[in-house]
């Protein structure tokens, strides 16, 4: 018999994809974990054993938003070219950027809002700095 095949990421990505929508939705605070579940069609316990709460799903979700843009931008600062030529280029990735993740704007000015009073995504705003 084969080996069964390791799904731990493509479950954290339903689930973390769910919350969004989720959180999109109603909020990070009006949000709950069962709505979640309801969501992703997942099991509770399922939840559970990949995110031990809520708080760390919206740092596994401001985790997949930020950190892929940091490492872009910190890319195209050492790129090859002008200041000028390597600032148009941020300009241009930066409107591209925003209007993809245009759906994902109530998440991040709430996120941003969070991070204020939560200690749990404050530190985890840390790694952005």
């Amino acid at each position: 018999m084969a080996p069964r095949a390791d799904v731990s990421e493509e479950r954290k990505t339903e689930i973390v994809d769910a919350a969004a929508r989720v959180f999109s939705r109603k909020g990070f605070s009006g949000a709950r974990m069962d709505d979640i579940v309801a969501e992703s069609g997942l099991s509770k316990g399922l939840l559970y054993w990949y995110f031990k709460s809520k708080d760390s799903i919206i740092v596994a979700i401001m985790e997949r938003l930020f950190r892929p843009e940091m490492d872009r931008i910190r890319r195209l600062a050492s790129a090859e070219g002008s200041a000028g030529e390597r600032l148009m280029g941020f300009a241009e990735h930066t409107i591209n950027e925003i209007e993809a993740m245009s759906r994902f704007l109530p998440i991040t000015f709430e996120y941003y809002s969070l991070a204020f009073r939560n200690t749990t995504v404050r530190k985890a705003f840390q790694w952005r700095r």
